[in-house]
């Protein structure tokens, strides 16, 4: 795709991917150098995990050797040159797959029929995003899944099925979570879509088969299915069980931001009821801003809901939902002062609730019902959040300026 030299910084969509490369090998290197001379490490304990892994799968083992190695077993395998060529290479590898997040973030607003002046500001916010910059640098592989949701966005809004029901299968086999993108994805291959207030005889006529949706069903199984297959195969029940069902019966005390924390700290309640909230606010989510017009902020909020509501909720998590943030960012009446109010809330609750976990965590405290209380209030901040930019967003999509 060309890129012509308008609208943010007065360069084009390829000059500002080179620039993020650039920041991103900056900051490879300068974790390799704070790693030798510092005690706090700059690269993800999970980097490590996964290396590990990639190291037990190059002799011929299972990645499942490796404690608490909970991927997809194709992710060791490449990262098996991590072993044999350099222990940086994964980080590279989730560092390009970071910057081509920012270009598929262009593409997809572009798709939407907005300015390229609009469509390099968006990709910008992710390109240059201080989070985004430093999560993928320090190893973590969320930039895979995050790059794979992106494709599968722009490929619906280009009406490419085939490709677009693959790389969902294959996005739902390697992060699970991605498995509540079905229902809007569904309901966006539609020629003739529902009105965000049509009657509900209009919505259950829209849950219909057609061509389009057969075809992304059964292509998204496949996508599913010839990856999962085979790591089934070579590796058995463990597989099963470390990778999808591990994240079902999960119960995690530590990072964790859920407002379901401290009931399940107590082992209190039955654990379905931790689900029951995101499920019925996400299927309401699905038939509102279920259009293909829509779908970017439609699975933002998906994943807003899931993360926010979701039993374990770290922080490795909200890159889930910036990734889709950025290409819904045009259709938000959100003025600049009101989104960096927005942002010191979402900031400020987090910064609460890591106040109390240090106490807990490395002081030894006995706190854990402030930190029950400090994800409670993170919870009020999220969801007034999600709901100011419900409430902001506009289902007509603004005139763009054609640019010569």
């Amino acid at each position: 795709m060309a890129a012509r030299k308008v609208g943010f910084g007065k360069i084009g969509i390829h000059q500002h991917l080179l620039l993020a490369g650039v920041l991103r090998a900056t900051l490879v290197a300068f974790g390799e150098w704070q790693d030798r001379n510092f005690q706090v490490k700059y690269t993800d304990v999970d980097y490590h995990v996964i290396s590990d892994g990639a190291r037990y799968v190059s002799r011929g083992l299972s990645p499942f050797l490796r404690e608490t190695f909970r991927y997809t077993p194709l992710l060791a395998v490449l990262l098996v040159p991590n072993a044999s060529l350099h222990p940086l290479f994964g980080k590279v590898v989730f560092s390009t797959a970071d910057v081509l997040v920012g270009l598929y973030v262009y593409r997809v607003v572009k798709a939407l029929k907005m300015s390229q002046q609009k469509a390099l500001l968006c990709a910008a916010f992710w390109l240059y995003n201080p989070m985004t910059l430093t999560i993928s640098t320090r190893g973590s592989w969320d930039s895979v899944v995050s790059l794979l949701v992106l494709f599968v966005v722009y490929a619906v809004l280009r009406n490419r099925d085939v490709a677009s029901g693959l790389a969902y299968g294959f996005a739902v086999h390697c992060k699970m979570y991605s498995a509540i993108y079905a229902l809007p994805l569904y309901l966006s291959l539609q020629a003739k879509q529902p009105t965000a207030k049509a009657q509900l005889g209009a919505w259950l006529k829209n849950l219909l088969p057609n061509k389009r949706r057969v075809q992304f069903t059964l292509t998204a199984l496949l996508g599913f299915f010839l990856p999962s297959v085979p790591c089934l195969v070579t590796y058995g029940r463990e597989f099963v069980q470390e990778v999808f069902l591990h994240h079902v019966t999960r119960r995690d005390f530590r990072h964790n931001f859920s407002p379901f924390f401290y009931l399940v700290y107590l082992d209190r309640g039955p654990a379905f009821l931790a689900f029951l909230p995101q499920t019925l606010l996400m299927i309401v989510i699905s038939f509102k801003y279920g259009r293909v017009n829509d779908l970017p902020f439609c699975l933002f909020c998906e994943t807003y809901v899931f993360v926010t509501f979701n039993k374990v909720c770290t922080s490795q998590y909200f890159l889930w939902y910036l990734c889709l943030l950025p290409a819904a960012l045009p259709k938000l009446n959100v003025t600049l002062r009101n989104g960096f109010l927005l942002l010191a809330m979402w900031a400020g609750g987090q910064a609460l609730w890591l106040t109390q976990a240090y106490y807990l965590e490395f002081e030894g405290k006995p706190l854990f019902l402030n930190v029950w209380v400090a994800g409670l209030i993170f919870l009020l901040v999220n969801t007034f959040v999600l709901c100011f930019l419900m409430f902001s967003y506009t289902f007509q999509a603004p005139r763009s300026k054609k640019h010569k």
